[in-house]
């Protein structure tokens, strides 16, 4: 079992705050036990936000795995091809394109 993900954490990212784009980036964990949603930071590979991106969990990514994200659009529609990971255990958002390429 992965030490962070194994206290019943969730995470999560995503959205918009307009059609098309938007600066949506940010990174979130919510505790169900307590009901505490944190703000982790936000995903550095473009700073107009990544709109429409996938973002899913990484085991084998650091100690205790990591929340990836991948794709998306820009607030031009402009799709991105790249990739970045945050890892759970030093709570850092590692270089694009690094874990995934």
């Amino acid at each position: 079992m992965y030490g962070v993900t194994g206290q019943n954490i969730c995470y999560l990212s995503g959205g918009s705050t307009e059609a098309g784009g938007g600066r949506t980036r940010d990174l979130w964990s919510y505790s169900p036990a307590t009901n505490i949603t944190v703000y982790l930071g936000h995903f550095t590979q473009v700073t107009s936000g990544f709109d429409f991106h996938a973002s899913w969990f990484v085991p084998w990514v650091g100690e205790d795995g990591a929340i990836c994200v991948a794709g998306g659009i820009d607030l031009d529609s402009i799709p991105f091809s790249a990739t970045q990971c945050y890892d759970l255990h030093t709570g850092t958002f590692n270089t694009p394109n690094a874990d995934l390429g």
